[in-house]
Formats: C-alpha cells, structure tokens, sequence
C-alpha cells in the first residue's frame, strides 16, 4: 500500500474542513443573536445580495442562476464575461443591490422603527464585508480583475495573496477579541477562521502541484 504523503494528508484534511463548516455556519448564523429578527434580516440580507448578482448576469448572459449554501452566506458560478468592466460589475453588483435596499427602506424609518434600522445596519454591513479582500469574497476578486485589467506584473497578485492574508489574520485577532471581551463575534471568528482554512488549503495546493 502507497504510503501517503504529509502534503496529501493535509489536501485531505483541508478539504474535509471545507466540507464540514457549511453546516457550522448556519448554525452560528441561526443561534449567535439573541434576537431572532436579527437572524431573520442577516439572511434576507444574505439573499438580497445574491440577488443582485442574479440580475446582473442575466442581464449580461440571459441565464438564470441559483445560489448555492456555502460557508460564508450563498455563491453563484462564476461567469467568465466578454470585458472587464462587465466581470467588476457581476462582482460589485451584490453589494450594490444591498446598498440600494438600505436606501429603499430609509423613508420607512418612521413606521418601521427599530427594525427598519437594523435592516439598513445589516445591508450595509453584508455590503461593506463582501468587498473585504479576502479570497473568495466579491472585494478580492474585484481587485485580481483590476490588477489584469491594468496589466500590473505578479508582484501586484502576491502582494494582493500577502495583504489578504494579513487582513484575515488581523480580523481572527479581532474577532477573538470581541468573543473574550463581550461574548460575541462566534459568527465571525468562525468566517474569519474559514477564510484562514482555505487560504492553507490553496498554499498547500500550489504545493502539492510542485511535488
């Protein structure tokens, strides 16, 4: 019998982890609130920013497609688009469709109240996180998309793989801070720490492919 190797038994465990923290997340996003609406608006935010990516590649493609549970929320298949600005556009148009519900619900403040607020709070924030440079979030490929379309050389994408490991790292430190501190932060630790997972996962595939 073939004696495994240590890179592949770590591919293994990688892949195993993306496996299994799907289900995690959905657990943390259902029960880390205290308050039930929160998680209700957390996913409706969720769904309202997939959305935006739905309409924006149907109209590019006239294809519709269904978002996927993944880890970190929902995702969609990438589509390779004929130009650059249409592939940004498909990137940035989830955090826009957010952004433009945030809007939508303002003249509503007055009737809403407190959850009208929190909807404009938790859009904002779906957002805001969704361009963080974090791979596999819609910010980091947005900026390999302007690093092609400018024609920066390779040290542009390492120092890109550099920044957003170091921003990762950053906001795990932080998030472990608010879970000591105040006892919250459990649903971001957990992102933060899969983003972690499957930044290892790609270094030790690029390894992998060298031996």
């Amino acid at each position: 019998m073939k004696k495994m190797k240590l890179s592949d038994l770590l591919e293994s465990v990688f892949n195993l982890l993306l496996g299994i923290l799907p289900v995690v997340f959905w657990l943390c996003i259902i029960y880390s609130f205290d308050e039930n609406v929160a998680a209700s608006i957390t996913i409706i935010a969720m769904i309202i920013h997939e959305l935006g990516h739905v309409f924006c590649i149907f109209w590019f493609t006239k294809r519709w497609q269904i978002p996927k549970g993944a880890f970190n929320g929902l995702r969609l298949t990438e589509e390779n688009l004929e130009s650059y600005p249409k592939q940004i556009l498909q990137y940035a148009s989830g955090a826009m469709c957010n952004l433009l519900a945030a809007a939508c619900m303002i003249p509503w403040r007055s009737l809403l109240g407190d959850y009208a607020n929190l909807f404009i709070i938790l859009n904002v924030a779906t957002a805001v996180s969704n361009l963080f440079p974090i791979d596999g979030y819609d910010g980091y490929r947005i900026m390999e998309l302007l690093i092609q379309y400018l024609s920066f050389d390779y040290r542009a994408f390492r120092a890109l793989e550099i920044f957003s490991f170091l921003f990762i790292f950053a906001m795990c430190i932080l998030s472990l801070f608010l879970v000591y501190t105040f006892g919250n932060g459990y649903w971001a630790m957990g992102i933060f720490l899969f983003a972690t997972i499957k930044k290892l996962q790609k270094w030790q595939s690029y390894r992998t492919k060298d031996d």
